[in-house]
């Protein structure tokens, strides 16, 4: 499972975003991916996901409290959790050589 979390406002989240999405086509069957929303304005999110065409699921965090659990405190930030719910990788930021770190990653696991 890839678990990202973005904002409505953050320029570098809706660049990677898409990228991601790519990943998961890649290794369909292989990895979900999920985009959690650190904003509580869900006419903003809904107009976010709707602009960067995100065809996974989305879930909203306003109060932060998944984003806590994960000790996400900037945002882009991807998650990978294995099937026995185990935090394999974080990633922080977004870069052209994050999204290939992660693609390699998921491709060798």
């Amino acid at each position: 499972m890839i678990i990202n979390f973005t904002s409505f406002t953050c320029i570098p989240c809706k660049k990677e975003i898409p990228e991601l999405e790519l990943i998961e086509e890649k290794f369909r069957g292989k990895v979900k991916l999920w985009i959690v929303y650190t904003d509580s304005d869900s006419r903003k999110i809904e107009e976010s996901a709707a602009e960067i065409g995100i065809r996974n699921t989305v879930c909203v965090d306003p109060l932060k409290s998944v984003a806590l659990k994960f000790n996400v405190s900037n945002i882009p930030a991807t998650i990978v959790i294995d099937k026995n719910n185990n935090i394999r990788a974080v990633i922080t930021g977004y870069s052209a050589e994050n999204i290939a770190r992660l693609s390699e990653f998921i491709k060798n696991y």
